[in-house]
């Protein structure tokens, strides 16, 4: 199934570039206020950096 925010893979890898630790309701909120203020709920978020294969999990040093 196809999501909205599918056609933003450039600007999904750019947040968790710059946000690597941020946790997921961050980037939802982030997303929302950056992006084209376009809000999504954290399962949304979740699925979509999932498809990208962008991990959310914190870096552990």
């Amino acid at each position: 199934m196809k999501s909205e925010l599918d056609k933003y893979k450039k600007e999904h890898g750019q947040m968790r570039e710059k946000y690597p630790d941020a946790t997921l309701s961050e980037y939802c909120e982030h997303w929302g206020e950056t992006y084209y203020n376009q809000w999504v709920s954290s399962s949304v978020m979740c699925r979509a950096l999932q498809r990208l294969q962008l991990t959310r999990k914190k870096n552990i040093t």
